[in-house]
Parts: C-alpha cells; structure tokens; sequence
C-alpha cells in the first residue's frame, strides 16, 4: 500500500494547443501533509484543466505499479495521460477527439497495455511506445450505449455493452486474440456496470433506471446461462409483495 494519498486537481477547463501522442508534459505533481490525519498527500496534475480517474471498476495504476492512469482535457478534448510514480512525468497516451479516454481498461496481465473504445471499434494501446491495435468491433444491430469494456481474470476476453434499439441491450464477449464477438446476454432494460468476475467465468451487471430498479444487480455465466440476480432486491414500497429481506447470491 502507498503510505499517501494521490490526488488528481479539478479545476475550469482552459484549452491549450492540441498535442501528439508521446507529448512529455513535464512533472506537475506537488506534495503537502494533510494537517488532520498526518497522511502525505501527491497532487499529481496542476490547475488549469480537469483531470479525472478511469472508471471506478478499475484501479488506475499499471500492473506493476509505475504508471497511474489517468483523463485529463488539457489539449481541448479528452484524452488519455499516464503519470510516473517515480519521476511524476505525464506523458499523453491519446490524440484522437473520436476516442473514448474514459473508457480505458488498464490489462491486469500486461503493465503496458490498455484497451479502449473509438466508438464500436475496440483497441489496445502500447503505453510505452504508443503502437496500437484493434482487437475487433461491436456488431451491429446497434444504436450506441458502449461502455468501459473489462477484462476477464486470464486476459483472453473483454465485456462489452451495446444498445441494440430503443429497448434491448447486449452484453457481449470480445476475444482479445481473435476480435472474435459472441453474445452473452440480451435485456429489455438498460445494462450498465458491467464487470468480469476476475476469478470465474461470471459477469456481474445492472439495470440502470436513474431511480428505483425491480431488480437491481444481476450475474450471468459467461456462456449466457445461469442468469439470476446477485442480491434479491427488497422493495421499500409498502405492501409491496417484493418487501421482503434480501439475501447475498453466490456464484454457482
């Protein structure tokens, strides 16, 4: 464990000339202790832009720890950065406005690789000497609805989530080697946090309703059987005939 804390400033956008991939941005982080606790605190980026974490199903740091990850909107669009630890060097992973930087999934079996999205397109990226490659697409039918793909605990396949139409949504499986897709799962609602079980072949998901959900979270094998949810919902409505205690699911 870090004995500090690392700190990412949030601040007004201000846009600058836009940068090249590989672009150093030179050591911005600076330290203070926090006066209550005694903890060092890292403030890795400077003001002047918004610089924010990876989605929060992941840890932002490479597999060995040099590097953090991080978004930043620095160059007027958002892009990918990585810092190092030692050193505190920023260096940008992206230049590409069509990119989704917020998609990034670090590869827990390779320090040097992150996959992203560029719309349907799925690619994985060299953090060190900034080649990359596209695993594969989503297929359609689809309409949009692509989240942060994650990745399966051996390395061999990402989730994936599309919008088909205006009803259904997908869950799919992305072959890391092959760009090979097949389906999961279809549901008549919106899926969102998607996450690969880093142990099992089970994938844990949501229905998204921006309120109440009948049922909240669910998990599927990946071979799209054994659909169930992964902790019974209790309904806070009364009378409702779901109020009732809700009971842990364990993988079967």
């Amino acid at each position: 464990m870090w004995p500090y804390l690392i700190w990412l400033t949030l601040t007004q956008t201000i846009s600058v000339l836009a940068s090249d991939v590989g672009r150093d941005w030179g050591v911005e982080r600076q330290s203070y202790t926090d006066p209550v606790t005694g903890v060092q605190i890292w403030e890795m980026t400077k003001t002047g832009s918004v610089s924010d974490n990876l989605y929060f199903h992941f840890s932002n740091f490479t597999a060995d720890n040099r590097y953090l990850l991080f978004v930043s909107d620095r160059t007027g669009s958002t892009q990918l950065f990585r810092a190092e630890l030692e050193s505190g060097h920023i260096v940008q992973l992206t230049d590409d406005a069509a990119a989704n930087a917020r998609s990034a999934c670090p590869d827990h079996t390779n320090a040097r690789r992150v996959y992203y999205l560029r719309g349907p397109e799925v690619f994985a990226l060299d953090i060190l000497d900034f080649t990359q490659r596209k695993v594969g697409e989503i297929p359609p039918p689809h309409v949009g609805g692509f989240q942060q793909p994650t990745l399966s605990g051996d390395g061999q396949r990402l989730t994936v989530t599309k919008q088909r139409d205006e009803s259904t949504w997908e869950i799919g499986l992305l072959s890391t080697a092959t760009g090979a897709y097949r389906t999961v799962i279809t549901q008549g609602f919106r899926i969102g946090h998607v996450q690969y079980s880093p142990v099992d072949p089970a994938i844990f998901y949501v229905w998204e309703t921006g309120g109440y959900a009948p049922q909240r979270t669910w998990l599927v094998q990946a071979d799209g059987s054994g659909n169930r949810p992964f902790y019974a919902r209790t309904d806070p409505r009364p009378g409702s005939p779901r109020s009732r205690n809700g009971s842990p699911m364990r993988l079967g």
